[in-house]
């Protein structure tokens, strides 16, 4: 797997980052070279990884690049369930859907390429909808996943739901309690 550390350079910053949230790996900074990338911005954070503009080394347009966050890495079923989105990524071939270029590991930590897609994240959406004052119902988004996933399974002809995340849920309901 490609690698661009020199082997004095540390893999994981030990230091916790603002909010109490884990280390993040020190090569996931701007300007950093990943492989056959170098990281351009963070441009997402979730509670597994991060997603960073990369542009090639050789030249091309910018791909967006999934790096797992190291202490996520150390749980075997977190591993395997990062490893099997993106081997479904790369099995997926679909004009709607994002394709997964490659899955890598750099100084011993994986992270996947993948189009890059501009525009508002969900969170942006999720946020502009806060702000105008309107929430989607748990039902909604629930029949929403729902739909999307049932397309995606008549799409590839398989059987096997896989576990649908919730992240974009709570942003649009908000609090439910």
């Amino acid at each position: 797997m490609p690698s661009a550390l020199a082997p004095s350079q540390s893999a994981v910053s030990t230091d916790p980052m603002p909010s109490g949230v884990h280390a993040k790996a020190s090569w996931m900074v701007a300007g950093a070279r990943v492989g056959d990338y170098v990281l351009e911005e963070c441009i997402g954070r979730g509670g597994m990884a991060e997603v960073w503009r990369a542009r090639p080394v050789q030249g091309g347009p910018s791909v967006a690049l999934k790096a797992m966050l190291p202490y996520i890495a150390e749980e075997p079923r977190c591993l395997d369930m990062f490893q099997y989105e993106a081997a479904l990524g790369i099995s997926f071939c679909h004009p709607n859907v994002v394709n997964v270029l490659a899955y890598c590991e750099h100084v011993g930590q994986p992270y996947f390429v993948m189009d890059l897609v501009e525009g508002p994240t969900c969170s942006d959406l999720a946020r502009g909808m806060r702000a105008g004052g309107q929430r989607l119902s748990v039902g909604s988004v629930l029949v929403f996943s729902g739909v999307i996933a049932a397309k995606v399974m008549l799409a590839v002809g398989g059987g096997g739901w896989g576990a649908i995340g919730v992240g974009l849920v709570a942003g649009l309901v908000g609090d439910t309690a």
